[in-house]
Parts: structure tokens; sequence; C-alpha cells
């Protein structure tokens, strides 16, 4: 299953999406392998001025933090 949530943390919007899927090892996350989905999930929060955060491990799923600040959000509305 996925869960996603949107939290307001003082000046920054927190989006999490977490998977109880069979996760990434932990000395895995981070480092690029042979497909591009990260790379272009990473460009692409760069863009909209977000950071990412991942956690994950072996059998216990993934979470993806993503936090925007929301001055950037009115930004990238339009």
């Amino acid at each position: 299953s996925i869960d996603i949530s949107l939290v307001e943390q003082d000046d920054y919007l927190h989006l999490l999406i977490a998977d109880d899927g069979h996760g990434i090892d932990e000395e895995r996350v981070g480092q690029t392998g042979k497909g591009m989905g990260m790379q272009i999930m990473k460009y692409r929060v760069q863009v909209i001025g977000a950071f990412l955060d991942i956690a994950s491990s072996r059998e216990k799923g993934t979470t993806l933090h993503i936090y925007m600040k929301k001055s950037e959000m009115t930004h990238h509305e339009q």
C-alpha cells in the first residue's frame, strides 16, 4: 500500500509518500543505479525549489520526504 500526506510545518510544506514494499538497502539509498527514476525525481524536486530525503530499509518499505518552502509554492503554482 501507499500512504500520502501533506503536513504544514512552520514555513514549509512536508509531503510524505510511504509504501510498505520491499524497501531499499540502507547503503544503497541515494546511490544511482541503472535506472533514471531516482535521478529524474531528484531533479524535478530541485526545479521547484524543494529538497528530498529518502528513508528506506529492506522489508520495511520506503518513505520519501519532500520539503518545500511555502514562499516557493506561490511562485510555482502558475
